[in-house]
């Protein structure tokens, strides 16, 4: 439990913390969304109880200077739904660490890596149920992305170098759920076509 937990907080937590330093992010509404995402994150993690995650939320707000436990708070019920569909499943960080045992992977997070593109070799991963993309500087997603015949929900929030919805989920048989917030320069057109796209798929959008 431990070494998982330090793992996750290597790969996401210093990972914020590093944009405030550098000042690649500015402390804005948008910012605080990410802050709040990465806090839900924490929270959902099977191997961490509430408590343990609301202190690593007020640690976020030591490192960020945003207002601790954030929409994620006490109040909040720490509820992430797409994470709730995924709860239980043992969570890979890297996709290299999940090429190493392929067939086993059913949940990958790679979320705020700064990834401009997907390796196609993520279509190694045939049992692939959940994937979280967020937060990534990704503009499309590779046509191999079509052989995760088993994926059913996909997190693309954040990804606003998507100018649309990849036309490559359309070939994804078992997909349930996409969540598409945090895309503020998509017009309403936009959203009208993904809807189209994918008509019976759960497509998740800002509300406001």
């Amino acid at each position: 439990m431990v070494y998982e937990f330090v793992k996750f907080i290597k790969l996401k937590v210093y990972k914020v913390s590093e944009l405030y330093a550098t000042k690649k992010i500015r402390v804005a509404k948008r910012d605080e969304k990410i802050y709040n995402y990465i806090c839900s994150k924490m929270i959902n993690l099977n191997f961490m109880n509430k408590s343990i995650a609301f202190f690593c939320c007020i640690a976020l707000e030591i490192l960020t200077g945003l207002p601790a436990g954030g929409q994620f708070g006490p109040q909040a019920g720490f509820v992430n739904p797409v994470s709730d569909r995924c709860e239980g499943e043992e969570t890979f960080y890297s996709l290299e660490e999940a090429l190493k045992e392929p067939e086993k992977v059913i949940k990958l997070d790679i979320a705020m890596l700064k990834l401009t593109e997907i390796s196609p070799e993520i279509s190694k991963l045939v049992n692939l149920e959940c994937l979280d993309l967020s937060f990534n500087r990704i503009s499309t997603l590779p046509q191999e992305f079509s052989k995760l015949t088993k994926l059913r929900i996909l997190d693309l929030t954040g990804t606003r170098y998507l100018a649309k919805l990849p036309g490559v989920l359309t070939k994804l048989p078992a997909l349930e759920e996409v969540n598409l917030k945090n895309h503020p320069e998509w017009s309403a057109d936009a959203r009208e076509e993904a809807v189209k796209l994918l008509p019976h798929v759960n497509l998740i959008f800002d509300t406001n």
